[in-house]
C-alpha cells in the first residue's frame, strides 16, 4: 500500500510538471503574431501601397519611391523627405500613435496611415 501511495505521488508530480509548459505556447498563440519591426512601402502611380501598416514602438518604415518622378513622405511636424525616383526613406517611430504620411508634392495628395502600437 506504501509502494503504491509513492507511485501515485510520483506520478502526480510529473504530471502536474508537463502540464505546467503547456499554458505557455497556448498564451503565445492567443496574442496572435508579432508585430513587424520593419515595413516597406513602395510608391507608384501616386498610391502608397499597402496604405496603412501596423508596427511596434521602435520600428521603421521604409518607403521606396517606385516611379519615374518624385514624391515627397511627410509627416507633419514629424519629417519631410523628397524621393527621387528610385530612392529610399526610413523612419524608426519611438512613439505610439496613429500618423497620417502623406505627399505633398502630388495634386491628388496620396495618403497612406503608420499605426505604432
Amino acid at each position: 500500500m506504501k509502494r503504491l501511495l509513492e507511485l501515485c505521488l510520483v506520478l502526480l508530480a510529473f504530471s502536474a510538471l508537463a502540464l505546467s509548459g503547456c499554458g505557455k505556447d497556448l498564451d503565445a498563440q492567443a496574442s496572435g503574431p508579432a508585430t513587424p519591426n520593419v515595413s516597406n512601402v513602395s510608391i507608384s502611380n501616386d498610391v502608397f501601397t499597402p496604405n496603412a501598416v501596423t508596427i511596434a514602438v521602435g520600428g521603421t518604415v521604409v518607403w521606396k519611391n517606385a516611379d519615374a518622378i518624385k514624391y515627397s513622405v511627410t509627416v507633419d511636424g514629424l519629417f519631410d523627405h523628397i524621393l527621387d525616383p528610385g530612392t529610399s526613406f526610413q523612419f524608426t517611430f519611438n512613439s505610439p500613435g496613429t500618423f497620417i504620411v502623406r505627399d505633398r508634392m502630388q495634386a491628388t495628395a496620396p495618403s497612406m496611415t503608420v499605426m505604432v502600437k
